[in-house]
């Protein structure tokens, strides 16, 4: 064997393998959902929300983090998204943000390539920071029974 012949077989046998490792689509799906936060939210803005910011698809040079939200796959995906609440048909919706706007509108996205599947939530919180004002009556000594029935006359303005 000469030397040009020792060096082709000595390049190949270090070059295949990593030829052969950069042929195949080896690189998993990654994903990385968001929050936002809001005062006094309810379902329809969290609904807005939630469509107006779906999970984007990354590129290699930006790959997605937590502080860069989205997807990247290596190739074809399937994008698929569940919601925990419903809005349409009153009587049968699940509403996860109460009357109170306190609450968490959840949507989670599988993301599956390669038969490999990840997922990712993106979520509205939604909380109730009203400051509340609370006036209670003077204190009222009662000293007999009609002194009590004159202080319940008295206060029975404040229930109507």
């Amino acid at each position: 064997m000469n030397f040009f012949t020792a060096n082709r077989l000595l390049a190949l046998l270090f070059c295949l393998p990593a030829a052969f490792l950069f042929s195949q689509t080896t690189t998993s799906p990654i994903a990385f959902g968001r929050d936002t936060i809001v005062i006094n939210g309810d379902m329809s803005s969290a609904k807005k929300w939630l469509d107006e910011h779906p999970l984007e698809l990354k590129t290699l040079q930006n790959l997605p983090s937590t502080d860069n939200p989205g997807y990247y796959v290596d190739g074809q995906a399937n994008v698929t998204f569940q919601d925990n609440f419903t809005t349409t048909g009153m009587a049968n919706a699940t509403i996860p943000i109460n009357a109170c706007g306190n609450g968490i509108a959840t949507r989670t996205y599988s993301i599956s390539s390669q038969g490999q599947t990840v997922k990712a939530e993106v979520r509205y919180l939604s909380e109730n920071r009203t400051a509340f004002t609370v006036t209670f009556p003077e204190n009222v000594t009662i000293y007999s029974m009609f002194q009590f029935f004159r202080f319940l006359e008295d206060i029975s303005g404040l229930f109507i």
